[in-house]
């Protein structure tokens, strides 16, 4: 019961096995996530006003059917729909496998094109059928391998470029905290040794200031009893930070900069703009070693083409094989199903026979 299944909330839902889906025509990640949602749940809706690609999630749900050997009703309220999808098929498959019902003048057309369809597959070759078939799938895995690389470069592509746009900001927001005089020769500390020399000098002056805020620690103490004060070790190791911090055409000094608490706040600004100016490098580096925005999405637009064409080609081989495969009974059965339209294409007394018939040819459909 279809409703029970929509309202019962406790439905076990099917995890999605990760394989690939066969597309005959492009599609979307919603649309891509509507197929899979059909495959691996009892019930999905899916709903969109006209031209969002409804019927082209219907012709791909029909094709993966048959990658899992399944079938597939299709019905609407209308003929209209269900004839869109079937000419849209129709014209990417050669050997579609299609039975129409509730339509009188189409339902003999589709029964004797299905009829032909089993007596031209009785000349297939089993061997060679397989062997096409699983050159498509190698060939498909190939061009997925190759759009999920391009994709991939593509990622990194924009991901840095972002990452760059994001480090500009934060270089820009530095240059606009420092001092004037500094901001203008920021390009001179690309000489500062950002390493560790620098950085323990920076970290031994705000530790000392620290200690100016919040009093001496047991070692400074100690260490004042023999001439070495705190502030005396300040001053020398701010002293040392500007001896790091060579700037062309300004001569730093502790006169310059007011006193050691603003030296330690442009030194602090100045390594961030160090390490910023690096990474960004770095990056900028990273992405002149891959292919141009350009070139990767072309590469992914063809793969996908290709794709596209390959699954074509792969439905129909397994198209070709399904009919091969069937059984003397089942041949028998449709057979008698075509017979049966026949009759009832040419009744025009109706009668008990004629619904008899009509019952029939609905219980084999």
């Amino acid at each position: 019961d279809v409703w029970r299944v929509i309202l019962d909330r406790n439905t076990e839902v099917k995890e999605d096995s990760g394989e690939g889906l066969l597309e005959i025509t492009g599609l979307n990640d919603e649309q891509r996530g509507a197929i899979k949602s059909a495959f691996n749940n009892t019930v999905s809706v899916i709903t969109g006003p006209p031209g969002t690609g409804k019927s082209q999630i219907v012709l791909n749900i029909i094709a993966n059917a048959l990658l899992h050997n399944e079938s597939i009703l299709f019905g609407s309220k209308n003929h209209k729909a269900v004839d869109v999808v079937i000419e849209r098929l129709l014209r990417l498959q050669s050997e579609p496998v299609i039975l129409k019902y509730g339509q009188k003048e189409r339902e003999i057309e589709f029964a004797e094109a299905l009829l032909s369809a089993i007596e031209r597959a009785s000349s297939y070759n089993s061997q060679v059928l397989e062997r096409e078939i699983g050159e498509y799938k190698k060939e498909l895995d190939l061009v997925r391998a190759e759009e999920k690389e391009a994709q991939q470069s593509l990622f990194r592509i924009l991901d840095r470029r972002n990452r760059i746009s994001r480090l500009d900001a934060t270089l820009e927001s530095i240059r606009a905290e420092l001092p004037s005089s500094i901001s203008r020769n920021l390009n001179s500390y690309k000489k500062v040794d950002g390493g560790s020399e620098f950085q323990a000098t920076l970290n031994s002056l705000g530790r000392l200031m620290r200690e100016i805020d919040e009093g001496p620690s047991f070692i400074s103490r100690i260490l004042s009893l023999f001439g070495s004060t705190l502030q005396k070790r300040v001053l020398e190791t701010a002293k040392s930070l500007l001896a790091l911090m060579p700037v062309q055409g300004v001569t730093l000094s502790l006169d310059y900069v007011n006193n050691c608490r603003e030296l330690l706040t442009i030194a602090r600004s100045v390594k961030k703009w160090i390490d910023n100016q690096l990474e960004l490098l770095d990056i900028v580096k990273e992405n002149e070693n891959e292919a141009r925005v350009e070139i990767l999405r072309e590469r992914i637009t063809k793969s996908k083409e290709r794709a596209i064409d390959i699954s074509i080609r792969y439905v129909d081989a397994l198209m070709k094989r399904r009919l091969k495969s069937l059984g003397p009974k089942e041949r028998r059965d449709i057979a008698d199903y075509v017979s049966i339209v026949r009759r009832l294409e040419g009744d025009v007394t109706g009668g008990e026979l004629a619904e008899e018939l009509r019952n029939e040819r609905k219980r084999m459909f």
